[in-house]
């Protein structure tokens, strides 16, 4: 039981890292992509 709920810790940490990570790269590219439309 014990293991099956570190398992499931580590599982939805990982989860919420991979979505924060997604989020800040799709914000960096969105960044990225107005301030490149502004200057082209």
């Amino acid at each position: 039981m014990q293991a099956t709920y570190f398992r499931n810790f580590i599982f939805g940490v990982e989860d919420s890292l991979v979505s924060t990570v997604g989020l800040l790269s799709g914000v960096a590219i969105a960044v990225g992509v107005t301030v490149g439309s502004f200057l082209g």
